[in-house]
């Protein structure tokens, strides 16, 4: 019979490879970086201005990552990646200035290790991203979270999705507010549902969208 210590030892290993499995990294936007451009280095050096926090090191994000915003440095910065599949994307209690991330290239939100992918604003200030965003999550029940739980969120660009039935939940907490400025289409070989779940706030669809799913 395993004895308490031991079952405790189990469940800590256990936890621990769980973690190791999921693993994605987590980049934060740095409050050196001294250009608006994602993918330049800090100005006169070879440092990227994305910093991996577990590993202390600067890295510039390679494709699949969590990125985050905690501060308000460069409030109007272009996601010029050329690696634009993407994991999740946070706005930290930090960034209290209203940011805009610019940008034409589409950036795909994948799930990792069944993990769903997620926008979240976790400020309490509006902030805007406009570069196309897609919804590539193929576990599950295949969504893409966008959750204004401290503040509000706008889309200037496209939504879409990559492929099968898949669906945009949207999440907004208290009088705060989601609005999709840019056209929501199904996306190639796709039908896409756009979401609002049960909560307070307002979802505000501007465009003249093409997406045959429900809503």
């Amino acid at each position: 019979m395993l004895v308490r210590s031991q079952v405790c030892s189990a469940l800590a290993i256990l936890l621990a490879s769980s973690s190791a499995l999921y693993g994605q990294t987590t980049l934060s936007w740095r409050s050196e970086a001294t250009f608006d451009n994602w993918s330049f280095n800090v100005e006169g050096t070879n440092i990227p201005q994305w910093f991996n926090s577990a590993a202390n090191q600067s890295q510039l994000p390679g494709g699949s990552e969590i990125l985050r915003f905690d501060n308000n440095n460069r409030l109007s910065t272009i996601n010029d990646l050329p690696a634009t599949s993407r994991h999740r994307l946070f706005f930290d209690s930090g960034a209290n200035q209203s940011r805009t991330l610019g940008g034409t290239t589409s950036n795909t939100f994948f799930d990792f290790s069944t993990i769903s992918p997620i926008i979240e604003n976790l400020s309490t200030v509006s902030h805007t991203i406009n570069f196309p965003i897609v919804n590539g999550n193929a576990a599950g029940v295949q969504a893409l979270d966008l959750n204004a739980t401290s503040g509000s969120l706008v889309f200037g660009g496209s939504i879409s999705s990559s492929g099968g039935t898949r669906t945009i939940f949207t999440n907004t907490s208290g009088s705060n507010s989601i609005t999709l400025n840019g056209v929501v289409a199904d996306g190639t070989s796709s039908t896409l549902n756009i979401n609002k779940t049960n909560l307070p706030g307002t979802l505000f669809l501007n465009a003249n969208n093409t997406y045959t799913g429900t809503t």
